[in-house]
């Protein structure tokens, strides 16, 4: 709508028969403008067309959120985009200065990408945002003079499985013969380290690395929720071991050391000539 007094009585208006209008505003910014005159009796007229810039930026908004779900590593799509406005609500398409900064708000890892941004014709978009955490956040945007806006709820969750990692190691000491009394329980991880908390069908075998003799015991475990727990490992040789776990493609991890002892005395042995007890 026209703002201001648009409307004046001719008849008592000085000014030999002109009347001028000094308070006229449009809020609303664009091109081809034009303001009609009528009055009662009288044929209307109409102003040449003219144009309403945008006022200077008083506001951001988020013209573009982030999206709601995303996959560690991977760029965010779409890419947020943040709108300049005057008081009015108009956008500034005449701003091609002002500097938007984005930083992560929920959650606690770093947000990836470029993370300033320099307005384009009143607009500021972040392009290459990712996050390498697999978890829930939102985002700040903020600019010098303007207030902050934040955006709405991103989950973020774990790339493909990448690697194994040890999140329970088995016992450090053991007795040969005795099921370990820590069994090794296997994570299933993304490239980031993530836990992949929906893998519930890749297996993990157990095989010794270092010692000598057989591992006992079951020696594959399915994982769930992402987690492959083996149940009775064992070992029958007085030595010190370590375990590797595999799964296909995916890097495997390695056990700290494991030192079995001899179980309880159980025999007596003969010694054949030449050889010496230990």
């Amino acid at each position: 709508p026209l703002q201001g007094t648009t409307s004046q009585d001719i008849g008592t208006a000085a000014g030999n028969g002109t009347v001028s209008f000094t308070n006229l505003r449009l809020d609303v910014a664009g091109t081809n403008k034009r303001l009609a005159a009528n009055a009662t009796g009288l044929t209307g007229a109409a102003s040449s067309t003219f144009t309403v810039n945008p006022a200077a930026a008083a506001a951001m908004v988020i013209q573009t959120q982030p999206p709601a779900s995303a996959t560690a590593g991977t760029n965010f799509s779409p890419a947020p985009v943040i709108r300049l406005e005057d008081p009015f609500g108009n956008r500034v398409t005449t701003d091609s200065n002002t500097v938007v900064s984005v930083a992560r708000n929920l959650g606690s890892g770093a947000l990836q990408g470029t993370t300033s941004v320099t307005a384009s014709a009143g607009l500021a978009t972040f392009s290459n945002l990712s996050y390498n955490v697999a978890q829930t956040i939102n985002l700040n945007f903020s600019s010098t003079g303007l207030t902050t806006v934040t955006s709405s709820i991103v989950v973020v969750s774990p790339a493909a499985a990448n690697r194994l990692a040890i999140q329970t190691q088995p016992s450090a000491t053991a007795t040969a013969g005795v099921v370990f009394a820590q069994q090794p329980a296997i994570r299933i991880e993304d490239q980031f380290g993530n836990l992949r908390l929906t893998d519930n069908g890749t297996i993990v075998t157990a095989a010794r690395g270092a010692g000598s003799g057989t591992l006992q015991g079951t020696l594959t475990a399915t994982a769930v929720n992402g987690i492959a727990t083996f149940a009775n490992l064992s070992h029958n040789v007085a030595t010190t071991i370590t375990i590797g776990f595999t799964s296909g493609s995916l890097a495997g991890t390695n056990s700290g050391n494991i030192v079995v002892s001899p179980a309880a005395f159980t025999k007596l042995q003969l010694l054949v000539p030449g050889e010496t007890a230990a």
